[in-house]
């Protein structure tokens, strides 16, 4: 059977065969267009990781020291590498906000009594975002990367063992608001 210029294109793409493949049959068969969409998405991807960066960059120049930002970056390079977690989908300044406040978790930088102290309502303000739904991403984030006090590449390693709830003998002792993973870094 032989395609006329004005059927269908056998490829799919619900184009007139002479306006899409007519041409190509003669080389390798229709275009693959799975590889230019995913070449789209690649680029998309790459793009995007790096609006997030810009983003989380801006807020380190003015909270954060150079050490917690780098940990907030190599936080949003794994998320860029977790197929669990879609940073193409949803706002990038929650994106940014959800990184900044995980690294803030992990270091304790909610804590009066750290070196460098924020609060969520500043991370929120400079990110004009909603608290809430920057706690569930990060919330989201911080449970499918699996991080805790104390990871490595994310956290100063003695910010997890010296945080004061956590080394009261009474928490030690009863494990009262600590889970299993922080009991790891005392073991």
């Amino acid at each position: 059977m032989t395609i006329g210029r004005n059927d269908l294109c056998p490829c799919g793409s619900g184009k007139e065969h002479e306006k899409c493949c007519h041409g190509t049959e003669d080389r390798t068969g229709p275009p693959d267009k799975t590889s230019k969409v995913q070449a789209y998405d690649t680029i998309a991807y790459a793009v995007r990781v790096d609006v997030i960066k810009s983003l989380i960059q801006e807020f380190g120049v003015k909270h954060l020291n150079r050490e917690y930002t780098a940990f907030a970056l190599n936080l949003c390079d794994k998320i860029s590498l977790t197929p669990d977690l879609d940073i193409l989908r949803g706002h990038k300044a929650i994106w940014a906000a959800a990184i900044v406040q995980v690294i803030a978790r992990l270091n304790f930088l909610f804590d009066t009594g750290s070196d460098l102290v924020l609060t969520p309502a500043l991370i929120c303000s400079h990110f004009k975002t909603v608290k809430s739904t920057v706690g569930n991403r990060a919330s989201q984030i911080q449970k499918i990367c699996g991080l805790a006090p104390g990871a490595k590449g994310f956290c100063r390693q003695e910010a997890g063992k010296a945080h004061p709830s956590l080394t009261r003998p009474e928490n030690l002792r009863t494990g009262e608001g600590i889970n299993a993973k922080q009991m790891k870094l005392f073991e």
